[in-house]
């Protein structure tokens, strides 16, 4: 393969890689971990639905040392250049 050839399929590469968010959980995983977190990228579960595999992008999860706190995030990383993203929430989201 040549130089110009091995150019095209990085460059292809990371424009695949940049359009479907993988950087974007890596990046996310990476700062997690710089804030003192226990990440996971890529961690998979049973859909009780369907009894299928599915993946979540992050798992981060903060233990503190004597055990009282214990927090956890579960990320779902996205990525779109042409379309919005839109959450639906109810009127009690929050108040649990």
């Amino acid at each position: 393969m040549c130089e110009e050839e091995k150019s095209n399929v990085n460059s292809r590469l990371i424009e695949w890689l940049n359009r479907h968010g993988y950087s974007l959980e890596m990046k996310l995983g990476k700062r997690m971990n710089e804030a003192n977190y226990i990440t996971r990228n890529s961690a998979y579960y049973i859909d009780q639905d369907t009894n299928k595999f599915r993946e979540i992008d992050v798992i981060a999860q903060y233990k503190e040392i004597t055990g009282f706190l214990n927090i956890s995030f579960v990320f779902e990383c996205k990525s779109s250049k042409s379309n919005p993203y839109v959450l639906f929430t109810s009127a009690d989201t929050l108040n649990y």
